[in-house]
């Protein structure tokens, strides 16, 4: 598969550190934004620890910003907290567009990468003065660690004297298969023990299935299992008939949908020429493995066209 230009390579990121775009959330399954869809600058963090890959916008963060502005997850009055936030793109169409009672924003303790992240809640604000942003707190976290200060920053009630999280945010943080436990330990001591409480992932195949499937079969192993994504009817409907893996309890319930758009030159990046990414309206059975020819995945270039939604919830409280 190409971009629709014929040339230019179809990729599932892109950015150049301390630039600044412009991203307008769109409803899922439009190819545009509505004339009354918000203005979210954004920059990409110029971080030394490239490692982490937080100095690239990935479009997996974006369509998790078009399903929070279509409200295809329900945050009302709810905590919410996004983990491995890069730019922070759908924390900040949570806070702007929903109505959470908290939302918290969250990327590796590194100073560039906060730093770039309190200021796309100042551009934000600043864009958009007509809106009234929720509660939006900006801070660092290493995976697995000093998770108790993640906490401290949600408000202590009478009904809720140790507040947790009723929504968890991840987009695109699952590439590095060697950080999946640190990163499930975050998740199983910040989100709340409740049956409502939800764990939203969009995540795509560009790094293999198979660093994909390790997660999630480690999330059911941590006491989590695989939900229907809630209101189903605003993603794409299944074109393809498979069976999905037996082995993977709830298996059935993810998305793979298939991601189209255009990609204009770095230099270029515009309100009216970002055009990404945009659901085709395909969508296939998540099975094991789609290799051929003694391959065990498909090539990249097309892989780089899919993309996963998955929900989980708590097995047992």
């Amino acid at each position: 598969m190409q971009a629709a230009d014929g040339d230019v390579p179809f990729r599932p990121s892109f950015g150049r550190p301390g630039k600044v775009f412009q991203y307008r959330p769109k409803c899922l399954g439009e190819t545009m934004p509505s004339p009354s869809s918000p203005v979210l600058p954004i920059m990409v963090p110029d971080t030394s620890i490239y490692m982490l890959f937080a100095h690239r916008q990935w479009r997996a963060g974006m369509l998790l910003a078009d399903a929070l502005y279509s409200d295809a997850f329900d945050i009302q009055d709810k905590f919410v907290l996004e983990l491995g936030a890069g730019t922070g793109l759908p924390a900040l169409t949570a806070a702007l567009c929903g109505t959470p009672a908290r939302v918290v924003v969250t990327d590796y303790d590194d100073e560039a990468i906060v730093a770039a992240l309190q200021a796309n809640k100042r551009r934000t604000q600043e864009a958009n003065p007509e809106r009234s942003m929720a509660p939006l707190s900006v801070m660092g976290h290493t995976w697995g660690q000093a998770m108790e200060d993640v906490l401290d920053v949600l408000p202590v009630s009478r009904t809720q004297p140790t507040p947790k999280y009723d929504v968890i945010l991840l987009a695109d943080c699952i590439w590095e298969r060697f950080s999946h436990q640190v990163l499930l330990r975050s998740i199983v001591y910040l989100l709340g023990r409740t049956p409502t409480a939800r764990v939203h992932m969009v995540a795509g195949l560009h790094t293999g299935r198979p660093t994909l499937i390790q997660f999630l079969r480690r999330a059911l192993d941590a006491g989590l299992m695989l939900v229907p994504v809630p209101r189903r009817e605003q993603w794409p409907s299944a074109k393809e008939v498979g069976s999905p893996i037996e082995t993977l309890p709830g298996a059935e319930h993810i998305l793979e949908l298939e991601v189209g758009g255009t990609l204009p030159e770095e230099d270029t990046l515009s309100t009216e020429s970002l055009i990404v990414p945009t659901l085709t309206g395909q969508q296939r059975t998540f099975v094991l493995s789609r290799g051929s020819d003694g391959n065990d995945d498909e090539s990249i270039q097309v892989r780089n066209h899919w993309l996963t939604v998955s929900s989980f919830a708590w097995a047992s409280l």
